[in-house]
């Protein structure tokens, strides 16, 4: 027995040492877990005062009377952040809950939608636009009319002209203005371009049209019999929980923040958007379509990371979504969606929104798996093809949360 006992104290003492062995390291990996996750923690935190900075610089730089900007790290949370005043004369600073009119922005849920139905079985992108619109009096009277599809209104191939720049427009958003009209209706816009010539052979070429979005909007209601705004609502807003972000179907909005323009616009309208605060001076409901949501910086910040790392909707349709269209060297155009290499170099999905005194920015960078967005409350210096403003607003964001890295240029996901 004498033998066994002793091979019995060995492992005993071998068991002990190993215990030992067990314990130590276990401490020296928590140990290093610890200092890993501080470093981790002081390092966000950098990232964090950084981007906080520059929002504050560039708050200070272009002389905005407020900005909100938010991002998201990967899969890590939002982070957002305000600067200046949601409305100068009442003293009211700005929050990051403040909400602004996401104009254009608000094209990406119209996309959505569209793919959406798509999947249902309910729309074609590539069915001719007068399989669902041909009913309409009016629609002999638009240009290309015969040949235009729904992917040609989506990525702006269609050849169409754009009513936010017609004369005759203008002139009726004066006096819906002086006359408090309610509204002009999504097929009065429609009018401001019939009988125009054609710009180009549908798919062979690019010209931006809100028109174009409108008449999306205008298939989206024939095919469901639902207002589209609403069915966004339902379908995207909700189940996300983007709590923040609604129609913009009235003048009274709440936590809007004031806008502020130039006196010399092409509408003719006040240099403030309220009359007081959470209250337009006009109706944002004729926008419909063409954008028709106010949000914030946050929300556009979890709407990019949703919809641009394909889970906002069910299906791979960013294959769709992306499939785009020239715009100019570097950049080409997908579904409501700017695909683009940077002026500073870095490829980036997203959109930017313009309405009369509020201007908005979401981009995401898939190398980095980085989503960021900004809204300011001015559009004054901010828009116009000699304007860079907004491209150097969007760099310096990225460049506060990721350092100047050449080999990171231009890699598509």
């Amino acid at each position: 027995m004498k033998p066994i006992q002793a091979n019995l104290s060995v492992y005993r003492i071998r068991f002990k040492a190993n215990l030992i062995l067990l314990v130590c390291t276990t401490a020296v990996l928590s140990s290093l877990l610890q200092c890993h996750n501080k470093t981790s923690q002081q390092s966000a935190t950098r990232q964090q005062i950084v981007f906080a900075n520059e929002v504050d610089a560039i708050t200070r730089d272009y002389q905005l009377p407020g900005l909100t900007a938010a991002y998201i790290i990967r899969d890590d949370a939002v982070r957002s952040y305000a600067s200046g005043w949601a409305d100068r004369e009442a003293r009211l600073l700005m929050q990051t809950n403040s909400r602004m009119l996401a104009a254009s922005i608000g094209k990406g849920f119209i996309g959505a939608l569209v793919l959406d139905l798509v999947r249902e079985g309910k729309l074609d992108l590539d069915t001719p636009v007068s399989r669902y619109l041909g009913r309409y009096e009016w629609f002999d009277r638009l240009a290309n009319h015969t040949t235009i599809t729904l992917r040609h209104l989506l990525t702006h191939s269609a050849g169409i002209a754009d009513h936010v720049h017609n004369a005759e427009f203008a002139r009726a958003f004066q006096k819906v203005i002086q006359q408090q009209r309610a509204n002009i209706s999504p097929q009065e816009l429609v009018t401001y371009i019939l009988d125009k010539p054609a710009l180009f052979v549908p798919g062979q070429g690019f010209q931006y049209s809100d028109t174009g979005y409108i008449l999306v909007g205008l298939v989206i209601q024939e095919v469901t019999g639902q207002d589209p705004l609403l069915a966004v609502q339902r379908r995207f807003l909700e189940p996300l929980h983007l709590i923040d972000t609604a129609p913009s179907n009235s003048s009274s909005l709440a936590r809007l923040a004031s806008g502020y323009l130039s006196l010399n616009n092409p509408y003719g309208l006040a240099p403030k958007t309220t009359v007081k605060p959470g209250i337009m001076s006009w109706n944002p409901t004729m926008e419909w379509t063409g954008g028709g949501f106010i949000s914030t910086a946050h929300d556009l910040a979890i709407w990019g990371k949703m919809l641009y790392e394909g889970r906002a909707l069910e299906g791979d349709y960013l294959k769709e979504m992306l499939r785009s269209v020239p715009v100019r060297p570097g950049t080409r155009y997908g579904i409501a969606t700017m695909v683009q290499d940077q002026s500073d170099g870095h490829f980036a999905l997203g959109h930017r929104g313009w309405i009369p005194g509020t201007c908005s920015s979401m981009q995401y960078y898939p190398h980095h798996r980085i989503v960021i967005s900004f809204q300011t409350n001015t559009d004054v210096g901010l828009v116009g093809q000699k304007s860079a403003a907004m491209a150097a607003m969007e760099s310096r964001l990225l460049r506060a949360l990721v350092p100047e890295d050449p080999g990171t240029r231009n890699e598509k996901p």
